[in-house]
């Protein structure tokens, strides 16, 4: 639902996620802040909507190529991804910093394999932990919505995924996008 502004006046409020949290109980799914003349909306369920994105896919294929179009959809991301595969899950980290060193990891990305009927492996990739961040005034006072970090790699790497999974198995594979639960 669109068109619900709360008008917090022309002082900010310390706490504007309690007042759309508030809002949220009261039924409405959307809700927008607005103070000192500008609209935002409150995306504090953008994040909780992030990390339910995923892939499902069964794919005719052996469980090494399909571990193999993982390592390579990861590889897409260059520096800014770690690949750990065994037998029955792949994990991918993703690094959003500048260097491998001086980042940290956000999100971990878990690519459970099984076994499918009729030789196909079945495959469900998620998010299995994340960080977020929020900008702040005077260091302690909430100023803006809570990004996912490294978000942009994220999606890059669920597209990648989506295209190699693809590749395996164009004709009986099918592979599909896991979108999030509406509020």
């Amino acid at each position: 639902m669109r068109g619900h502004v709360i008008h917090l006046g022309r002082y900010r409020v310390f706490s504007t996620r309690v007042t759309a949290r508030a809002a949220r109980y009261a039924g409405l799914a959307a809700v927008t802040l607005s103070w000192w003349g500008e609209e935002r909306e409150d995306t504090t369920v953008g994040v909780k909507q992030d990390v339910q994105h995923g892939v499902t896919a069964d794919v005719r294929a052996d469980r090494d190529s399909v571990v193999g179009a993982c390592q390579r959809a990861a590889e897409t991301l260059g520096k800014h991804a770690r690949v750990q595969a065994n037998a029955a899950k792949v994990t991918v980290q993703i690094l959003p910093g500048m260097s491998q060193t001086f980042s940290s990891v956000s999100p971990v990305v878990g690519i459970s394999l099984s076994p499918g009927r009729d030789g196909h492996v079945h495959l469900e990739a998620g998010v299995e932990s994340h960080r977020t961040v929020q900008s702040t005034v005077f260091g302690f006072i909430p100023a803006g919505p809570k990004r996912l970090v490294g978000r942009q790699y994220f999606f890059r790497f669920l597209n990648a995924l989506e295209t190699e999974l693809a590749a395996l198995d164009p004709v009986s594979g099918s592979v599909q996008r896991r979108q999030p639960q509406s509020v």
